[in-house]
Parts: C-alpha cells; structure tokens; sequence
C-alpha cells in the first residue's frame, strides 16, 4: 500500500448553495442594514460574487448545473419575517427585545436585498474533475 496523499472518489459530486452579493447598495439607509446584517448577524462575513465562487471551484470541479434563486430565497424570507412578526410577543417575552428587534432588521433587510437585487441565491452541482 503506497502512501500517496488523500483518496478521492472518483467522480465525487457536490451541492452548494449560497447567498451571493449582486449590486452595490445605492441609499444609506441600505448600505447601515447591510453592514448591520455583516456586523451582528455574521460577524465577518461577506456573501460573495457568482464569478468569484465560478472561479474557487476552478479548475477541480465541473460546474454540471447552477441555478439562481434570488425571487424564490425573497419568498423565502419574506414567510420567515411574517412568522416572526406574528409570534412577536413570545419571542420578545423568550428571548428579548434585542434578538426580536435584530432579526426583524435582519430579515426585513433580506427581503429588500432580493427585492432590489443587491443580493441572490446560486445553487450549483459540481461533479469532481479527475
């Protein structure tokens, strides 16, 4: 048996999906919530570009299928604040008026970023090259 670094299966395939940022906020307003969401909800993060996850896959993964989701993630948490909003007094009551009031932000955020096309949802299979 040689000693010849990791295994890899042949023909592994992979799903991935994320957030990406798409267009430069324009008010102030916009640009306060995104850093907000950045700031107190993922500390440190930054959604990246659709080039930028094409090129990271380079030149080890086929990209078999990718599809945007930005009018179906929208819906998405556009029912994720509703619920929020409709059990309001719980979670205050729960957790506090903080963590009620960040993620009403958070979400309400969501919703106008797919909305106005700052941000969109890329979900991509990705087929090992060997």
């Amino acid at each position: 048996m040689s000693d010849a670094g990791p295994r890899r299966s042949t023909g592994a395939r992979a799903w991935v999906e994320a957030i990406l940022r798409d267009r430069i906020p324009r008010t102030r307003a916009d640009i306060a919530d995104l850093k907000f969401t950045a700031d107190v909800i993922f500390p440190g993060g930054l959604n990246p570009r659709l080039e930028e996850l094409i090129q990271a896959v380079n030149p080890s993964w086929e990209i078999l299928e990718l599809k945007t989701r930005r009018t179906h993630y929208g819906r998405t948490t556009a029912e994720w604040l509703r619920r929020l909003r409709m059990h309001e007094k719980e979670i205050r009551n729960k957790w506090g008026a903080r963590v009620f009031d960040d993620y009403d932000r958070y979400l309400a955020t969501c919703v106008r970023a797919f909305d106005i096309h700052y941000s969109s949802l890329a979900q991509f299979e990705l087929k090992r090259i060997d």
